[in-house]
């Protein structure tokens, strides 16, 4: 296992939220050195998620 650090970015995935939160939680949870930075308007809903609102763009 090595030790360089990763960011995983998903875009625009609120129209598969519940994969994309599947999908997340099983990659955390295999890869430690993995951070996942995700854009959607739906919260992932998973352990040690992380939300920080952004307002739209005027």
């Amino acid at each position: 296992m090595g030790v360089r650090k990763t960011l995983l970015v998903i875009d625009n995935c609120e129209h598969v939220i519940d994969a994309e939160a599947a999908m997340v939680e099983a990659i955390l949870r295999s890869c430690p050195n993995v951070s996942v930075l995700s854009t959607s308007s739906e919260l992932l809903r998973i352990e040690g998620e992380f939300a920080y609102h952004v307002p739209p763009i005027r």
